[in-house]
C-alpha cells in the first residue's frame, strides 16, 4: 500500500467525504482528489496536517509500520491512532 492509499484509507475510516477531508487539511478538493487518485503526491505541509489532525504516526503514514507509544493492536490492518 502506498502513501496515497493510506491517506484514502484514513479518510474512509474517519467517515469523511473528499471535500470534508480536504477542508480539514486546508486544501482544495481537486488537489485532494489528485492525491487520492495517485496523480500527485501530498506536500510536506499536507502530510504534517494529516499527522497532527488525525493523530496518526509518521511511520504509519510513510510506510504502514506501527509506532505506537502504548496502544497495542491485535489487527495490524487498523489505522494506528494515538487516542
Amino acid at each position: 500500500m502506498n502513501i496515497q492509499q493510506r491517506i484514502k484509507e484514513l479518510r474512509i475510516k474517519t467517515g469523511l467525504n473528499q471535500l470534508e477531508f480536504a477542508q480539514k487539511l486546508g486544501i482544495k478538493r481537486t488537489n485532494y482528489a489528485a492525491i487520492e487518485g495517485e496523480k500527485q503526491l501530498p506536500t510536506l505541509d499536507t502530510l504534517q496536517k494529516i499527522v497532527r489532525n488525525y493523530d496518526i504516526t509518521w511511520d504509519w503514514l510513510m510506510d504502514g509500520e506501527y509506532a505506537l507509544k502504548t496502544d497495542k493492536r491485535e489487527n495490524e490492518q487498523d489505522i494506528p491512532l494515538y487516542n
